[in-house]
């Protein structure tokens, strides 16, 4: 269950990674619900190492959060079990993010306009749901080690 946890959450970095690289490309700027004020097309890359992200991906911290995760919940203890779950909180965070995202929730509704952006939406969405549901089941079912 975990190697499956490890590898969804690698792939969901790599998709970051490319969301994050075609952001900056098209100059597709943050813009969430919960701000007042959307990003500058002009400081998409800057926004995404020290912001708020861009229009189509996480800010990098939270990108390098996943993958240091990713690899605490590989580990067989209590700390593979803690991973689990922080895992399912990001993937969860991933989510709500992506979906407060105005760029993103624009590309939800126009796939067909621009397929690689609106495939980095639905792949980050979808990857990020199974981190959740396999994060969870991972840390649910794993053995609690007992302190004696």
């Amino acid at each position: 269950m975990r190697k499956l946890l490890v590898l969804l959450a690698v792939a969901w970095v790599g998709v970051s990674l490319a969301a994050a690289w075609v952001s900056v490309e098209h100059e597709v700027p943050y813009d969430l619900s919960f701000l007042d004020r959307p990003g500058l097309p002009d400081r998409v890359g800057d926004d995404w190492l020290r912001g708020w992200g861009t229009g189509l991906t996480v800010p990098m911290g939270v990108v390098a959060a996943m993958a240091v995760l990713a690899a605490l919940s590989a580990l067989g203890n209590s700390a593979g079990r803690a991973g689990a779950f922080l895992l399912a909180l990001l993937g969860g965070a991933s989510i709500a993010f992506t979906l407060s995202s105005r760029p993103a929730t624009e590309r939800l509704r126009a796939v067909g306009t621009d397929t690689t952006e609106s495939g980095l939406v639905i792949a980050t969405l979808v990857l990020a749901g199974l981190i959740v549901l396999i994060g969870l089941t991972a840390w649910l079912t794993a053995p609690r080690e007992r302190w004696s």
